[in-house]
């Protein structure tokens, strides 16, 4: 350490800027790969999280579609408005469980796949 005490304060100081310089750019080089890394984790929380709760907000959508027809079902007057209504709830059923199809095919734990897996195993209209 006593060579750098040595030197002129003048090149001291130049040593201590270039160290410096050296110093931030090695932290910025890691911060930069690290925010790539985390572009990269927010693209896998998209694919995961984000679509699966969009599918499931249709999918509540649909089910509350789908009450009020079996609702009119009940309170229809003629057999055809029982038979349209009907119609409708399994038009209804069938985008749920494709919706259901895509949502499972994002399911990443065993506990979310049981969850889903519930309301497939549920009695249905017909």
């Amino acid at each position: 350490m006593q060579w750098f005490l040595d030197l002129k304060t003048s090149r001291r100081r130049s040593i201590e800027l270039w160290f410096g310089v050296v110093v931030c750019l090695v932290i910025g080089g890691l911060s930069i790969s690290g925010i790539r890394s985390v572009a990269t984790a927010n693209d896998q929380v998209q694919a995961r999280v984000t679509m699966p709760l969009a599918d499931l907000a249709v999918i509540g959508q649909l089910q509350e579609r789908r009450r009020i027809n079996v609702r009119d079902v009940i309170m229809a007057t003629t057999p055809e408005q029982s038979k349209r209504y009907q119609d409708r709830c399994t038009a209804i059923e069938h985008q749920v469980d494709s919706l259901s199809a895509v949502f499972k095919a994002t399911l990443v734990t065993g506990a979310r796949s049981r969850v889903c897996c519930r309301r497939t195993d549920a009695p249905g209209l017909g």
